[in-house]
């Protein structure tokens, strides 16, 4: 049985020597197949200062132009950056670079544009009507007179007012996930501080909404009946 022994060789576009495959990088094609793509370049040439010095040359730079903008590179880029997108490092990249263009004056600029056109204002205002805009308005308002209250509480005193209550529930005693509910809800002039502020679980926070507790309490044993 004869042995290809090409397919286990390559020459070295640096060094200009032929070499096992093993000594050079490799990486997945990008077109459709499960294939692996050879670098041109050794592992050797590529650390070397002869292969750095052929990456940062004219003719590198202009047949990597080219082949970036003709339809074959077109095709390659578009289907790693596809494919690239849907990993997990992919997905942070991409959200970490679109955060640092919005904070650039040119970022800024375009949204500022995008909110300005009348598509993206009638679709804002359409999905403000529906269930979920109106549950998002609430918690942005609610977020915005938190931050606009006087008065802040840290993360040792949320502790410190848990602990008093076992990590447990106020109303109804639950061990589910705490949330934090202000007794006199924000939206009536209550403060954002350590004094107007109960451990509650979603499910009573939920349903107490904006009331005090004179308007919640004859409410709070069908809670408590439901929960059981």
């Amino acid at each position: 049985m004869k042995r290809n022994y090409v397919a286990l060789y390559k020459k070295c576009n640096g060094c200009k020597t032929i070499k096992f495959k093993d000594d050079f990088y490799k990486r997945p094609n990008y077109n459709g197949s499960n294939t692996v793509y050879f670098m041109p370049i050794c592992k050797e040439c590529s650390l070397d200062k002869s292969g750095k010095y052929q990456r940062e040359s004219l003719r590198y730079k202009i047949t990597k132009k080219k082949y970036a903008q003709s339809e074959k590179g077109k095709d390659v880029q578009s289907k790693g950056y596809k494919k690239y997108s849907k990993t997990e490092k992919g997905k942070l990249k991409i959200r970490e670079n679109n955060r640092r263009f919005r904070n650039t004056q040119h970022g800024k600029l375009c949204d500022k544009l995008y909110e300005a056109l009348p598509k993206t204002r009638l679709k804002r205002a359409l999905y403000k009507k529906t269930e979920n805009g109106k549950v998002a308005a609430s918690n942005y308002n609610h977020r915005r007179r938190m931050v606009t209250k006087n008065g802040r509480i840290s993360i040792i005193f949320w502790d410190y007012i848990r602990d008093l209550y076992d990590n447990k529930c106020a109303y109804c005693g639950s061990e589910d996930e705490l949330t934090m509910d202000h007794v006199k809800p924000i939206s009536r002039g209550g403060l954002h501080i350590s004094g107007n502020i109960l451990p509650a679980c979603a499910f009573c926070n939920n349903s107490k909404g904006a009331k005090i507790l004179s308007e919640w309490r004859p409410s709070l044993c069908q809670i408590m009946l439901a929960k059981k």
